[in-house]
């Protein structure tokens, strides 16, 4: 009963969020393709594509979109990191930014 329940969440938001979030859980020392993902979200392929045709979207720049967004995130913490170590901070946590710049 896990597919049904996939699917409701593939039309609550927009498909591309929900391949995206799964793209980059999924992307630890592989790149997963279209079926893996569909297997990871207990879908076939084609079900997994339908919401994507509807939103005029394809699954390879998802990927590479979710491949981006992955990278960006690992360089802050990688900087994060190099920050609270070079102000002598005991965790990168400590060190936070206000987007207002202040």
């Amino acid at each position: 009963m896990v597919a049904p329940l996939m699917e409701v969440e593939l039309t609550e938001q927009p498909a591309r969020e929900t391949i995206r979030e799964q793209v980059k859980r999924s992307l630890v020392g592989q790149r997963p393709g279209l079926h893996d993902v569909a297997h990871q979200l207990r879908l076939g392929a084609r079900t997994l594509q339908r919401p994507l045709t509807g939103e005029k979207a394809t699954f390879q720049p998802l990927m590479e979109e979710a491949c981006r967004q992955l990278a960006r995130h690992c360089r802050l913490r990688h900087l994060f990191s190099q920050i609270s170590t070079r102000l002598f901070l005991s965790r990168p946590s400590a060190v936070s930014f206000d987007a207002t710049g202040s």
